[in-house]
């Protein structure tokens, strides 16, 4: 599994909702992949959060901080996608 199809499955995976193989293939390939991991874990970080109802946590302010810089990141390339094209 390349990252484009790790990230793709990404939120499924966190949700528990993919299936089994494609939860396997993207588990596997979270173990060997630095930058998808890193992803992986900013998105349990945030579910995480949601799930506390927004409560005000060390681990959120983390978070929404770490949310802003990719943000940041991903606005000047925003133009070669368009504004409705993915984040990853």
């Amino acid at each position: 599994m390349n990252c484009r199809d790790a990230l793709r499955l990404l939120y499924d995976f966190v949700d528990k909702e993919a299936p089994e193989q494609d939860a396997s293939q993207v588990e596997d390939h979270l173990k060997k992949c630095r930058h998808c991991s890193a992803k992986y874990e900013l998105e349990m970080k945030f579910k995480q959060c949601i799930e506390q109802k927004g409560s005000l946590s060390p681990d959120c302010d983390e978070l929404r901080n770490k949310i802003a810089v990719q943000l940041d990141d991903i606005e000047p390339a925003a133009g070669d996608i368009g504004p409705f094209g993915p984040p990853f």
